[in-house]
């Protein structure tokens, strides 16, 4: 999402200070021992962006195989 971009309709997550916001309809996957992790990568080959995983504090996405 670009920082220009509305975020009616989204819900607000927060921890330590930083807020994100998701579409409601992915809250379903969020369990109260899930985590979203956004990192900020450079490749060694060239480019760079963000990572964003989500998982619970089992290692595992929480979702069907």
């Amino acid at each position: 999402m670009a920082l220009d971009e509305s975020i009616d309709g989204l819900e607000k997550l927060e921890s330590s200070g930083i807020a994100a916001y998701i579409a409601p309809e992915l809250k379903e996957y969020l369990g109260p021992d899930a985590q979203i992790e956004v990192e900020y990568v450079t490749r060694e080959w060239g480019g760079s962006g963000l990572v964003i995983r989500l998982a619970n504090q089992n290692g595992d996405c929480g979702c069907s195989p």
